[in-house]
């Protein structure tokens, strides 16, 4: 059951990210055309304040999920609604205390920005209905982390997509005729409002057993809020990691370096977007199966199947960054839109190292390991912000890139140390191997790649962009598999897909 929830869920996530992804890219042109870059750097400094907001969650969502695993799988439905009860009432406090927190921060957000044309009152007013979007969506999101916990993710990925198309096409329509960056705020900011009302609506029709009004749920509250210690300086460490870039690029080089290092990471986080939809999948799985069963080694083996479907993934998404995103970006934005070569190799290996140790990180929450992650999140966070605040102003953009890279390299092993060897008791030796193995292979797949192109050479930028996407999927992917084929993983995966498509063709 759970490996179909797996690959039925996964193909959803999939399907569900790309489609964000190419909506992302469309608003975005539009957005750029009809509003400005300068307006696109705030609005991508917006995000980014908006995700230190957020941490208002203090990580219940995983809590929440985590409480979840156990009551499912013994279909015991009073537990599941104490629980959904708890997170109801935690969650309606979160949403007023972001709505609160974030008009006090739209006092201060002129200290964020080194120089903009726009008014301040322009600013503010614009950051507080980016915030009244975020903070009403709160009060309907316990029921979403059920659905997810109970492995229906592709079922939250289909509304959330209704939900995005739908506002999507208002707000840029709107841009188009009324070049009004206010309308284009209220709109984007009824999406999260709208999915969760249709996740609430489903959800009572799904389940009619559950409910969130119960009134004795306080040991259940406790029981969310106990790791709180644990699990606030994991979300500390992910603001740090995806979202203080922009504070500090527009602090100190200005809103268009930030819409121009936005774009890029539109691109790259999209991708990080397609790896995450997979790891929520695995967690949900993962976490059930660990309290089926005892036998670690057991899910040890699952561990290592994530990872070998990580490293495919990653080799792939790796080569394709290389030699699509400059073609890409002069296609979809223009030729002064481009970053320096160099900034883009920074950009390269933060996406690699970030991808690869996505498994640990994912098996940290299936297993409710959050004493364990605390230190390290903390001191990856320090890394990140110091190195960061001091090599920005040496070497600009790259050294903001390369605090997050010094901060991925220490995440990676240590909590390689923590998952491998404390937890699952496995040889770490074999394991880095295993992650020395798979990295070779990328820089490989990366250097043929770049050598294949060199021998195509075209003005048409459209025909290049064909020839360099062959490439991109042939190249990688034939080099995964001519040196995995024997590999344990490799054979469980393909027996997977065997039996998967055994199972469609038994149905017609």
């Amino acid at each position: 059951m759970h490996k179909k929830k797996v690959v039925s869920n996964s193909v959803i996530g999939f399907s569900f990210k790309i489609l964000m992804l190419v909506i992302g890219f469309v608003s975005r042109k539009i957005f750029i055309v009809f509003l400005g870059e300068e307006v696109l750097g705030l609005n991508s400094l917006y995000s980014n304040l908006l995700d230190l907001l957020n941490l208002a969650d203090l990580g219940i969502g995983v809590a929440v999920q985590y409480q979840l695993y156990e009551p499912l799988v013994n279909k015991d439905y009073e537990k599941q609604s104490k629980i959904l009860s708890a997170a109801r009432k935690l969650y309606n406090r979160i949403g007023l205390c972001v709505f609160t927190a974030g008009i006090v921060l739209s006092f201060f957000i002129q200290w964020l920005i080194k120089e903009s044309t726009y008014p301040i009152s322009f600013i503010r007013l614009s950051f507080m209905i980016s915030v009244s979007g975020v903070s009403i969506g709160y009060f309907f999101v316990h029921k979403r982390l059920f659905l997810q916990s109970d492995e229906e993710l592709g079922l939250v990925n289909i509304i959330d997509l209704l939900a995005k198309i739908g506002t999507t096409i208002v707000s840029l329509v709107l841009t188009v005729i009324f070049h009004n960056y206010f309308l284009y705020l209220i709109i984007n900011a009824l999406y999260g409002l709208i999915g969760n009302l249709i996740i609430h609506v489903v959800f009572k029709k799904k389940y009619p057993n559950i409910t969130s009004k119960d009134k004795s749920n306080q040991l259940e509250s406790r029981y969310l809020t106990a790791n709180l210690k644990n699990v606030v300086p994991m979300k500390l460490s992910n603001y740090v990691y995806n979202s203080t870039d922009n504070v500090i690029i527009s602090k100190i080089l200005g809103l268009v370096t930030v819409a121009r290092y936005s774009n890029y990471m539109t691109i790259i986080n999209g991708i990080m977007g397609i790896e995450y939809i997979l790891g929520n999948v695995v967690t949900s799985s993962i976490g059930k199966i660990m309290k089926e069963k005892n036998n670690i080694k057991e899910v040890f083996d699952y561990y290592l199947l994530f990872q070998y479907v990580h490293f495919i993934f990653t080799n792939f998404c790796t080569v394709s960054i290389t030699i699509l995103i400059t073609p890409f970006i002069q296609i979809w934005l223009g030729e002064s839109f481009l970053l320096d070569v160099y900034i883009l190799v920074l950009l390269i290996i933060d996406f690699f190292i970030h991808s690869m140790y996505q498994p640990a990180y994912v098996l940290f929450g299936a297993a409710g390991k959050f004493k364990d992650d605390k230190f390290i999140t903390m001191i990856s966070a320090v890394l990140n912000i110091i190195f960061s605040l001091v090599a920005v102003y040496f070497i600009g953009l790259s050294g903001v890139i390369l605090g997050t890279i010094v901060s991925d390299i220490y995440i990676w092993i240590v909590r390689s140390y923590q998952m491998v060897g404390r937890f699952f008791k496995q040889s770490l030796h074999q394991y880095f191997l295993l992650m020395l193995k798979y990295t070779c292979l990328t820089i490989g797949s990366v250097a043929i790649s770049i050598a294949l192109i060199k021998l195509f050479v075209t003005e048409n930028i459209y025909l290049e962009f064909i020839f360099r996407a062959i490439i991109s999927v042939i190249i990688p992917n034939i080099i995964s598999f001519f040196f995995t084929f024997k590999a344990k993983e490799f054979l469980t995966l393909k027996k997977m897909v065997q039996q998967k498509l055994n199972t469609i063709g038994d149905k017609r």
